[in-house]
């Protein structure tokens, strides 16, 4: 399946990826096996809902794959859409056990 906040032409589910706080993505819980995200997370000014999403939807021992660009790197800053860079650890700020030690 193919997702897009615009309905072109290949693009199966229409959605906004930015707005998972207030719409729900068009998809049952437990509905995916694998999330594939290339070049999408670090365009999401806010993406704990959009994990929370994936989340509900992703079945039991589902996984996930998110590409971005190295937050160091010249890729992260030379698009102006960019809104955040990712680094290695970034990732892990998105599971329980590391937000604890933010508290």
């Amino acid at each position: 399946m193919n997702l897009d906040r615009v309905a072109l032409e290949g693009v199966d589910i229409v959605a906004d990826l930015e707005s998972c706080s207030e719409q729900p993505l068009p998809l049952n819980d437990d509905a995916v096996d694998v999330v594939l995200a290339s070049h999408v997370l670090e365009h999401i000014a806010q993406p704990l809902p959009l994990m929370e999403e994936l989340w509900r939807i992703a079945k039991p021992g589902a996984w996930a794959r998110f590409r971005t660009p190295y937050g160091s790197s010249d890729a992260a800053f030379e698009d102006p859409t960019h809104v955040r860079q990712y680094f290695l650890q970034s990732y892990s700020y998105f599971a329980q056990p590391t937000y604890w030690r933010a508290d």
